[in-house]
């Protein structure tokens, strides 16, 4: 894993440590998906989203193709999360907790972060670990990031821009990819 997708090759600094061992037994491929989709965000930093287009999406895509469930862990997000079904705040959990909920979920969602710095720390390790996890991932921002094209090239999930059309989108190509089994 560490050949195929060096942390170098992205962002040109170290590995900050994931622990690969921890997704040994998970499997590469996803739960079945006969009662719909579950997916997982764990990170916080709610504060630099709009996570009303993501949830809106959601709605959207539950409505017309399939149910989703997301369910959120980490910081609280903001009010109003009762408004949409199906989307779930669950609070901070253990890693290895997390490992599990990885591991039951079909893909799961990552958030480009706008402040340099934060990127810098926080996009090699959280990209490491969700690549490890072997699921596809949804990555949403405001901008275009260098992660944008690694996710989309190398088939590694979709990407949008934090708009729920765009958004939207993006869930319909997981969808797509999950029903093949056509992601790296």
């Amino acid at each position: 894993l560490k050949r195929k997708y060096p942390t170098s090759n992205i962002f040109q600094i170290p590995d900050y440590g994931v622990d690969y061992s921890a997704f040994e037994n998970t499997g590469s491929r996803g739960p079945s998906t006969e009662g719909g989709l579950i997916a997982t965000y764990a990170g916080g930093y709610y504060q630099n989203f709009r996570l009303d287009f993501l949830f809106e999406a959601i709605s959207r895509f539950s409505k017309n193709r399939a149910p989703l469930d997301l369910t959120l862990f980490g910081d609280p997000p903001p009010s109003g999360l009762a408004a949409y079904p199906g989307i779930s705040y669950q609070g901070k959990i253990a890693y290895w907790d997390l490992v599990k909920k990885y591991s039951n979920s079909h893909f799961l969602v990552m958030f480009t972060r706008s402040n340099p710095e934060d990127s810098a720390t926080f996009y090699p390790s959280k990209f490491s670990e969700l690549i490890a996890s072997g699921r596809p991932i949804l990555l949403i921002g405001n901008q275009r990031t260098p992660l944008f094209d690694e996710i989309t090239l190398n088939r590694l999930g979709a990407c949008a821009i934090n708009e729920t059309p765009k958004i939207l989108r993006a869930l319909n190509a997981i969808a797509e990819m999950i029903s093949k089994n056509s992601y790296n």
